[in-house]
């Protein structure tokens, strides 16, 4: 189960509400037959045949040091609040091996509905970087509905996923390149 760590820099700590808990669901992990296609952010799905409840893009200014990346959460399908975001997961124990994520990351800038502050690291069935306090829900006032954030890392990563880990339908989802969702998901032009 994704456990909060606290990073170095002072964050604000996760809630010990046992609410908050994930479940366990096996099905979100692939399939464990033998294949010669390695998994990837691609490849991945999430455990329900549900659209997904939100979606996540990103935009990266590699002109700059540290590296400057800009996420977007759009709410689609949402049937709960999205709380605990783990961004840049790499699921359990690194199980997805050609999955990055992203080193030394610091939140330098939020949209003005954003209910997390700071930034924290998840461990277990998702693993990475992690919006705190993982009890701030986010409550979408309706389809279409965004939020923004933007984060320094120093590494240049391209294939991401993403988890909110209170809701196995919502975990190791892929981030998408901005402008790149798929076409499956309602438009919110």
């Amino acid at each position: 189960l994704p456990t909060a760590v606290p990073s170095i820099a002072a964050s604000p700590q996760p809630s010990s509400d046992p609410s908050l808990e994930p479940s366990v669901a096996a099905s979100v992990y692939p399939s464990s037959s033998p294949s010669s296609e390695p998994t990837t952010a691609a490849s991945v799905q999430p455990s329900s045949s549900a659209s997904p409840e939100y979606a996540m893009e990103y935009t990266v200014d590699s002109n700059t040091s540290p590296y400057l990346y800009t996420f977007k959460i759009t709410a689609f399908n949402f049937q709960s609040p999205l709380r605990w975001v783990v961004f840049g997961d790499v699921g359990p124990a690194h199980i997805f091996p050609d999955i990055e994520t992203l080193s030394n990351p610091i939140l330098v800038s939020y949209s003005q509905n954003f209910p997390w502050s700071g930034l924290t690291t998840s461990g277990g069935q998702s693993e990475g970087p992690t919006l705190s306090p993982v009890s701030s829900p986010w409550n979408p006032i309706g389809l279409c509905d965004t939020l923004e954030f933007s984060v320094t890392a120093t590494n240049l990563a391209s294939n991401l996923l993403w988890s909110d880990a209170t809701v196995p339908a919502n975990w190791h989802q892929r981030i998408y390149p901005s402008g790149s969702l798929p076409e499956s998901l309602p438009s919110c032009i």
